[in-house]
């Protein structure tokens, strides 16, 4: 796990909050599941929203706790242009060219775009399962999947 921070002038590095988990998904699961099942594991690491509007006057034990956790996510995500964090792919493209001042890597398999940082796990068709994603990636390449969480800046 990272957050993204601030360094000198110009400069964005990450610094790593937390140790790298083995997290074993099933390949059926779709973005969104992926996501939740991700949300779970990381849940333990932050302070418990205030939900009760949510709940509609009812008690918290009505609900199941996968009802909650829903909630909770909700309550986290509902802002997808600032959210708490953001899942993403790791970028295992190699360099092509490398030059004095700059390196050059093929384009992103996941979203089409040149860029040497990680891609963000978002699709437009929510519905879009790793056995999907995993297919997008060229048949030389196609090894595991790895996604990290990085944390928004100043938390």
């Amino acid at each position: 796990m990272q957050q993204q921070r601030t360094n000198y002038l110009l400069f964005k590095s990450k610094q790593i909050i937390g140790q790298a988990r083995i997290l074993s998904l099933q390949t059926e699961m779709t973005t969104h599941e992926v996501k939740i099942e991700i949300f779970k594991q990381v849940r333990p690491l932050l302070r418990a929203p205030d939900i009760s509007a949510k709940l509609q006057g009812k008690s918290a034990d009505e609900f199941s706790s996968d009802e909650i956790l829903r909630m909770e996510y909700d309550y986290f995500f509902e802002n997808e242009a600032d959210p708490i964090y953001k899942v993403q792919i790791f970028n295992n493209l190699r360099q092509t060219e490398s030059g004095m001042f700059f390196n050059s890597r093929p384009a992103c398999e996941f979203c089409g775009h040149d860029h040497k940082d990680n891609c963000d796990f978002s699709f437009e068709n929510s519905s879009i399962t790793l056995d999907n994603i995993i297919d997008m990636r060229k048949p030389t390449q196609r090894t595991s999947l790895i996604l990290s969480v990085c944390w928004r800046a100043n938390l």
